[in-house]
């Protein structure tokens, strides 16, 4: 469904923890990741913690990924921060996390502002237009492919189709943009599951 919309942007099934480990190693550039937005919990931490000090400040020099979700009322401000951050040397990672009625299944992390597929592509307009041209990892939507394919409501909340939508408006006119889909790690358990994804992202 997906395959004829991406042309030169890297496209890969991703597992559902490939945004938590803070290292996406394959991308389009060669440039060295972005270390993202300032985490201040790690200051916090090694003054809660002065013995784990160089344990902590380790830990700091990974890149963290950055949000772009509607769940947070200053998504906008915390992009522009880390664009400000990364300069055109560095590639930051930005987690794109805005489908309607997202996480339908659990409805945990289903509070944002996005109510249909309008509102959907207004708000990844805004990220476009934000990221230009520069080069960027892009993961997209996490577990709404597992969704889709596992639970009913993702499939009548449109999320593919909403995903469709939204992937070449983030790659098309950005030949720099890196972009993985995540597709949950329940949906790869058995290869009955893992052949309905790669024919879902086809």
């Amino acid at each position: 469904m997906m395959g004829g919309l991406v042309h030169s942007a890297a496209v890969m099934v991703a597992a559902a923890t490939l945004y938590l480990n803070g290292e996406v190693t394959a991308q389009l550039t060669d440039l060295p990741l972005c270390r993202g937005n300032p985490v201040y919990s790690y200051t916090s931490a090694q003054n809660v913690f002065p013995e784990l000090k160089n344990a902590i400040q380790k830990v700091s020099q990974n890149q963290v990924v950055t949000w772009w979700t509607d769940n947070n009322p200053d998504y906008y401000k915390e992009m522009q921060k880390l664009l400000n951050n990364c300069n055109s040397s560095t590639v930051p990672t930005i987690a794109v996390y805005g489908l309607p009625n997202k996480d339908c299944k659990a409805g945990f992390s289903n509070k944002g502002a996005n109510k249909d597929s309008d509102m959907y592509v207004a708000f990844i307009k805004e990220l476009a237009s934000l990221v230009g041209t520069r080069p960027v990892n892009y993961i997209m939507e996490p577990d709404g492919v597992g969704l889709a394919l596992d639970a009913p409501c993702g499939k009548t909340a449109g999320y593919l189709d909403n995903m469709m939508t939204a992937i070449p408006m983030l790659t098309d006119d950005n030949l720099n943009a890196s972009l993985y889909i995540d597709v949950g790690y329940w949906s790869l358990k058995t290869d009955e599951l893992t052949s309905e994804v790669v024919q879902a992202v086809k």
